[in-house]
Order: C-alpha cells, then sequence, then structure tokens
C-alpha cells in the first residue's frame, strides 16, 4: 500500500521511510504530477522542526538537496548511513525527512502570493537485531485509566515506535464515547497520557499506522 502525500504539486511516496541497519541506503521517491517544474530542498532533523540540524548531528546522508523536478516527472533522494552504528541496538532511532517545495515566482503577476510548502515525515531506523516484527507487539499496548487525573496512560512494552490515527474510549455500557484524534505516538520502552472526558473508561479500540502508512484496529480493556 502505497499513500501519496501530498506537498503542493509534489508528493512523496509513502507517509513513513524505514531504514533497515544491514542496509547500506534506503531511497525515497518524489514525484512532481503538476504542469509546472518544482525546486525541492531535502533535509533531515532529529526532532526540532525549526531547525536544521548540522550534518554531525545527522548519522545519514542525503543527495540530492536539492533538485529541480520537471512537469509529470519523479526524482529519487537517497539516504545514506554515516556513523548510524553508533545508534541504539536494541530500539528504533526516530529522524525526520523533509522537503520544500519552493513556488516558482511569477513576474508577470502583480500582488500575486508565493507560497512554499513543507512536508514532514518520519524516518525510523530499525537494527536488524530486534527479535520480533513491530506487529508482534500491536497487541500488547497496555491502557490505564487514572480516576484523579482523568486520563489515560498508554504503555509501549516494544523496541518500536508506536504512530495512532485514532484511539476510541467507550464506558462499560457503551453510553459515552470519545475518538482520540489528536497526534499520539509512543517510544519504545516508554509512555504517554492523554485526557479523556468519558467517565470510567472500560472499551478501548485504538489504530495504529503500520509501516505501509496502513491501519490496523484492535479492541482491549482499560485497567
Amino acid at each position: 500500500l502505497c499513500v501519496q502525500h501530498a506537498v503542493s504539486g509534489v508528493t512523496i511516496t509513502g507517509t513513513r521511510v524505514v531504514f533497515p541497519s544491514d542496509q547500506k541506503q534506503v531511497v525515497v521517491q518524489l514525484n512532481n504530477p503538476d504542469q509546472r517544474a518544482a525546486l525541492v530542498q531535502s533535509w533531515l532533523d532529529d526532532g526540532n522542526p525549526k531547525e536544521i540540524p548540522p550534518a554531525g548531528r545527522i548519522p545519514f546522508i542525503l543527495t540530492p538537496p536539492l533538485v529541480r523536478i520537471e512537469a509529470n516527472k519523479g526524482q529519487m533522494v537517497r539516504l545514506l548511513a554515516k556513523n548510524a552504528d553508533q545508534l541504539p541496538k536494541d530500539r528504533e532511532s526516530l529522524y525526520w525527512f523533509n522537503i520544500l517545495d519552493v513556488a516558482p515566482t511569477d513576474q508577470s503577476a502583480a500582488n500575486k502570493l508565493n507560497i512554499s510548502v513543507r512536508s514532514r515525515i518520519k524516518l525510523f531506523y530499525r537494527p536488524i537485531q530486534l527479535a520480533e516484527k513491530p506487529e508482534h507487539f500491536f497487541q500488547k499496548l497496555h491502557f490505564k485509566y487514572n480516576v484523579e487525573t482523568q486520563s489515560i496512560k498508554v504503555t509501549n512494552p516494544s523496541p518500536y515506535y508506536m504512530s495512532f490515527q485514532q484511539v476510541v474510549i467507550s464506558n462499560k455500557k457503551g453510553t459515552d464515547q470519545e475518538t482520540y484524534t489528536s497526534p499520539l505516538m509512543v517510544n519504545p520502552f516508554s509512555e504517554e497520557t492523554f485526557k479523556t472526558k468519558v467517565a470510567s473508561p472500560n472499551s478501548i479500540t485504538y489504530t495504529l499506522i503500520n509501516d505501509f502508512g496502513g491501519t490496523v484496529s484492535f479492541n482491549t480493556i482499560a485497567d
């Protein structure tokens, strides 16, 4: 399953990038279905969307960092491992792949606003030493309700990042229900907490995003 993530006229094939540790490089495919050429800048960051970190802080090389993509054409961007062997081997590491579609300047159009559009997707560096695949842990997430704070704690016992599309919370009788759709990702061997308006929640239906950008849903009971 391939999902096209739109960036003005330019699209990225896929919604995330997985870099297995036994590979020297991975390729990200960009496509320009627009009727104009596009100038695209690409870079990686390590969590701060407002900063382009220095090259020495990112264990990957990205090439080409700046490229012109003709109308109805595509371009591959290569990510090469550099010092990636220093990353943890017992869990995934997270970086972010960015592209900026620089809008062309139309000298003939007075008072016209030109907008540059940016897209940012997750890059997971995945050690091959991990014994089980991410799917093995999808149903092992733990949800616990705290009555004092009216919040639910999600515990991730796995070495993988768990990205949620949504969480549906219901009480035991099904008379009170809430759908939580705010961005939620739980780091490896970590936990996250979110508020809920449902009193005494019991049933949890959570939807996770897999490596291919597809979704899978599971049901569980909140403690």
